[in-house]
């Protein structure tokens, strides 16, 4: 029986979390930097996130299915942010000055291991955002692309 409980255990201690979508602002003030948060979920696989790019597409018509636009910043995660429980907030660079105000598609893609072979996959998320003269608390969360 202990032997049981055991292994038990040590399966359940196998779960791993991946990051599964994004959350920022609806409204976002120009030349401010921009709150996302990493929103993290259970996997039944060893996964390992890497890094992740956030991009702009504006205007929003001009979007490519799995593509991220003009890169704002590119974070390494890494270990320590990676098969976290808990969703991970990051303060990123504000969009380029040339961006138009208005409607803009904020990407994020997640460049992960997969499994023991540690297989690559990218992961792509996006969200519509208001950019202009100011900010709100309101937030929107993507679903994967």
């Amino acid at each position: 029986m202990q032997f049981s409980a055991l292994a038990l255990a040590s399966l359940l201690s196998l779960a791993s979390a991946r990051i599964n979508g994004i959350s920022v602002p609806k409204a976002i003030k120009a030349g401010t930097s921009i709150d996302v948060i990493l929103l993290v979920g259970q996997s039944q696989q060893v996964i390992t996130d890497v890094a992740v790019s956030f991009g702009v597409v504006s205007p929003v018509k001009d979007a490519y299915p799995g593509a991220i636009g003009e890169v704002i910043e590119t974070v390494y995660l890494g270990p320590q942010l990676s098969n976290t429980a808990v969703d991970i907030p990051k303060s990123i660079n504000s969009f380029p000055n040339k961006t138009p105000l208005g409607p803009v598609l904020f990407t994020a893609q997640v460049y992960s291991l997969l499994g023991r072979a540690s297989s690559g996959v990218l992961a792509t998320y996006n969200v519509t955002v208001f950019l202009g003269d100011s900010g709100s608390k309101d937030r929107v969360s993507s679903r994967p692309v």
